[in-house]
């Protein structure tokens, strides 16, 4: 007897996501930010972060052979990888295994998109000498990934929330996205999520950190632990704001979560050390040779530009005003300091190595404020 799972079957077998989509294969495509919300950001790259796949999961126990089924879609040429954890014996064996044939994403102006659709990437994963097997999928963070079918000899069960793990948000920009490692496995949100066992909601979307009001409420909306807010380098990358909107856009940043989570440990984090921009405002924009540099600003005195030196000022400075006991701030140079620049390749981005230091370095750090959260309040 053979058992099939799609349509909205599949949505059972999913965590870190908000809502899901119908896709052109029939399938379901997760989004990280709930409808409600992220119509309110018409924004071309923002529509595009947001529907990456990072942070997303697939959880399977299977007692028989059992085929997965996906599209991907692309909007640029990167690799598009799965990274399948097999939970055997108390440790996890990772495949990575890059989807073929990926089909397109074409978006509009307006912040719509179309799916063309390509070759199905199809998984295929075999239950233990025992009988059994445990899976996790973790969908390529590159890509917006269409889970159209689960299909097995057996019945098939979700893994199911674990109720006693911590459970982060984190929210961040492509440096949290991490783009340029090529396995999901080796982002380091996801390293430090599995370092500590924690459950990861992830709300690292290139380029688009830009406190909007409508990613705090979907923060907001997320039951949590512990929340980290990575803010800095996408305020002055884009040139989007000048310190009189970027104080009180914050605050109301913060305010939302607060009203919704008024005890969850939150982390302001400050941005970690960027050349490029640490004292020149920006906008920064991808040069021919491949490397982020600052545009030539032929304003006479810009007053209230924001460089990433600047918005550590005023964050530390919200920080001190809001007198919030279950509040922490962070030095982004604590995790990515002046002596790394070297692992910025591209002059804005760590590379593989540079990744690596981040998540061991968080991961620590994240271990220690939890410690010290417990003791300050049980």
């Amino acid at each position: 007897m053979e058992y099939s799972y799609d349509g909205e079957d599949v949505e059972q077998f999913l965590t870190g996501y908000m809502d899901t989509v119908e896709g052109p294969a029939n399938g379901r495509i997760a989004h990280r930010v709930g409808k409600r919300w992220r119509i309110q950001i018409p924004d071309p790259s923002f529509t595009w972060s947001e529907l990456c796949s990072a942070g997303i999961h697939l959880t399977l126990r299977i007692s028989a052979p059992t085929s997965v089924t996906f599209m991907v879609y692309e909007q640029y040429a990167m690799p598009d990888t799965f990274a399948v954890l097999h939970h055997e014996h108390g440790r996890n064996v990772v495949d990575n295994i890059r989807a073929q044939g990926a089909g397109r994403y074409v978006s509009s102006p307006d912040g719509s998109f179309t799916l063309q659709k390509g070759s199905p990437c199809v998984i295929r994963l075999v239950p233990n000498a025992g009988g059994q097997g445990e899976y996790t999928i973790i969908l390529p963070h590159t890509c917006a990934t269409e889970v159209v079918s689960i299909v097995s000899e057996a019945p098939v069960y979700p893994l199911g929330a674990a109720t006693d793990r911590p459970r982060w948000t984190h929210y961040g920009s492509s440096i949290s996205h991490g783009m340029q490692v090529a396995s999901p496995a080796d982002r380091w949100p996801e390293r430090v999520a599995a370092s500590l066992d924690l459950s990861l909601a992830d709300l690292s979307v290139s380029g688009n950190a830009q406190i909007d009001a409508a990613v705090a409420r979907t923060i907001a909306g997320i039951p949590a632990d512990v929340i980290t807010c990575s803010i800095g380098i996408n305020l002055v990358n884009a040139d989007s704001m000048r310190e009189r909107a970027f104080v009180p856009a914050l605050h109301g940043f913060l305010d939302i979560i607060r009203d919704s989570q008024p005890k969850t440990l939150v982390v302001l984090m400050t941005a970690g050390s960027c050349p490029v921009q640490e004292h020149t405002p920006g906008p920064a924009f991808l040069n021919d040779d491949g490397y982020f540099v600052t545009a030539r600003r032929d304003i006479e005195h810009d007053e209230g530009a924001l460089t990433l030196q600047r918005t550590r000022e005023l964050i530390d400075d919200v920080y001190a005003s809001r007198h919030d006991a279950h509040m922490r701030l962070v030095d982004g140079r604590e995790l990515f300091g002046p002596n790394d620049v070297g692992l910025l390749d591209d002059h804005l981005h760590p590379n593989p190595e540079g990744v690596d230091l981040m998540a061991r370095r968080m991961g620590a750090l994240m271990r220690r404020i939890l410690n010290e959260e417990v003791r300050t309040h049980v």
